[in-house]
């Protein structure tokens, strides 16, 4: 899994500073998801997280906590903002 330092320090402020709720950008997270090659299921599995949930988020029907953003954000091998906001 490939880390990304400023990716981290972003995350980790955010998991500390409270400042709202991580969403996805929907068409962003599909997109990167689909170019490392799995479905929804796979990719729900390589993080370790339940299908459902995963489904929910990448429909930007579900908050995501930091550490779950990370997890995703280092297996897609991506920047924070590319695949996700921050709602006030």
């Amino acid at each position: 899994m490939l880390t990304n330092k400023k990716t981290d320090v972003f995350i980790s402020n955010l998991a500390t500073g409270g400042l709202g709720m991580i969403k996805a950008k929907t068409e962003n997270m599909r997109k990167c998801r689909i170019l490392k090659g799995v479905n929804q299921t796979e990719f729900a599995k390589i993080i370790s997280l339940n299908t459902a949930s995963y489904c929910l988020i990448e429909n930007g029907k579900l908050g995501v906590k930091p550490k779950t953003a990370k997890v995703i954000t280092d297996e897609l091998a991506v920047e924070f903002d590319e695949i996700f906001e921050i709602i006030q």
